[in-house]
């Protein structure tokens, strides 16, 4: 079931990062970094108040035993009590947020999103149920329409110059075309309604998981936000273009992985079998974000010029520093799962809480120092990030610093390939684009690919869906 979950979940994010790269290909060369930067700071706005709304209720749901029309009409109650609220106080607020930036088109951006936050509630929680079922056909069919749909509408919207407000009116399409689509699949065995008894039961679960997720979207997300009222928009769409660059990864393997860990860590049976499941899914994602941080940070502005144009490629040292920072996150990418399992939730809380407190420290310090800096301390975060991991998972697993260390060791070894190939590229280019560049890049992943099947096959046959031998 795992397996047969992985490849839709692959499939669908493969998929849907093929469009939105095709689509980010036209839309960077007619929109603007301003255009870009107004877009940012009104979804990072939204962003915060989207948190609030699932409050954690997705993890309530995977975690219940039981997908009764009690508990998922609990669930669904619960949602829409905090989601609607929310997105009529968003809309009421919209003179204000255009007034502190200074833009009205930033409060109006805010306006339009804010209408996800009343359709989101009628899909979460399906998709919660199939998650937690690992049903993942119509997840991956509803994640394909909403990029789909999403894609054209906003290049549709952007070529009639509609700015910003291109993104914001794709956005809501597509939440449209997600709540169908999973509506069309979820049959009869998942269906809920309005059930007010038991609401504080989930709200208590929400003020943990939620409340932690919360609070870290926030300091995520604050520097957006900051930045476009210390700097300028022209340098937040120049900084949203490098993190969205690392977006890209995110969504043609995190994304498609992340999902299905916390369901796939719950089968382990003790804390030996929980090891195991977190390293080997450690060292698959490790594979990829090494190669993968390797390529951003040597090729960042000829990677800028084929994607998006000339125009961003001031992007390229916000996009080499991001790319560090996500490779040593990787590191520890379910270490928030193996905690949800563990039914650690104040560990968890403590945990987000304290790290995000860290982040938002740093990132007030966008008003006295360049963003280059800034984001040159964020690694204070990642390290710290590291150590406490290492620490807490020797507790909570019996995982030994070193076992960590082997597991870090294989896809190291496997990137050396990659090194060589973008190192001997970088010497002999002499323009931001040649074409060798594609078979350099392909000779990069044929030894990639060659070094683990001779050093870690059994790793090729999980990916592969096959029993190792």
């Amino acid at each position: 079931m795992f397996r047969k979950a992985l490849m839709y979940s692959f499939a669908s994010k493969y998929v849907t990062l093929i469009i939105q790269i095709a689509s980010t290909l036209i839309l960077a060369r007619i929109l603007t970094p301003e255009h870009i930067g107004l877009f940012t700071v009104a979804a990072a706005l939204t962003g915060i108040a989207q948190m609030f709304r699932d409050f954690g209720i997705s993890e309530y749901i995977i975690k219940e035993r039981d997908s009764s029309y009690s508990t998922l009409s609990t669930a669904f109650t619960a949602s829409i009590l905090i989601a609607w609220p929310i997105a009529f106080l968003m809309m009421a607020i919209t003179p204000l947020i255009g007034s502190f930036y200074e833009q009205d088109e930033a409060g109006w951006l805010v306006f339009i999103l804010s209408f996800n936050m009343f359709l989101s509630p009628f899909g979460s929680i399906a998709m919660a149920v199939m998650r937690k079922n690992m049903n993942y056909k119509p997840i991956s069919f509803a994640n394909v329409g909403n990029t789909m749909v999403n894609a054209l509408a906003s290049i549709i919207f952007a070529y009639y110059d509609f700015g910003a407000y291109s993104l914001a009116f794709a956005s809501v399409l597509g939440t449209i075309t997600t709540v169908s689509i999973i509506t069309l699949y979820k049959g009869s065995d998942i269906s809920f309604g309005v059930q007010f008894k038991g609401t504080r039961r989930v709200f208590d679960f929400g003020k943990n998981v939620g409340g932690s997720n919360i609070f870290n979207y926030i300091a995520n997300n604050i520097l957006e936000i900051f930045i476009a009222k210390a700097i300028t928009l022209d340098t937040l769409g120049l900084y949203s273009r490098g993190r969205s660059t690392i977006t890209l990864f995110e969504i043609g393997i995190i994304d498609a992985v992340k999902p299905l860990i916390s369901p796939y860590f719950a089968q382990s049976v003790n804390k030996k079998s929980l090891q195991e499941a977190y390293l080997t899914c450690t060292k698959i994602i490790l594979y990829f974000s090494i190669p993968f941080t390797i390529i951003v940070t040597s090729l960042n502005e000829s990677i800028l010029y084929i994607l998006y144009g000339e125009q961003w490629l001031d992007a390229g040292k916000y996009l080499s520093l991001l790319a560090g920072l996500y490779c040593i996150y990787t590191i520890t990418l379910f270490y928030e799962q193996v905690l949800t399992v563990t039914n650690n939730d104040k560990l968890y809380m403590k945990f987000k809480v304290s790290l995000s407190l860290f982040r938002l420290i740093l990132g007030s310090t966008i008003f006295v120092l360049p963003l280059e800096q800034v984001l040159i301390s964020f690694y204070c975060i990642a390290s710290s990030r590291l150590l406490w991991v290492i620490w807490s998972l020797r507790k909570l697993i019996s995982l030994s610093i070193t076992n960590y260390i082997k597991t870090l060791l294989k896809p190291i070894v496997a990137s050396i390939g990659v090194t060589i190939f973008v190192t001997l590229y970088k010497y002999q280019q002499e323009s931001l684009f040649e074409w060798q560049l594609f078979l350099y890049l392909l000779l990069a992943g044929l030894s990639w690919l060659s070094v683990i099947y001779l050093i870690d096959k059994p790793v090729i046959n999980i990916v592969l869906g096959k029993q190792a031998k």
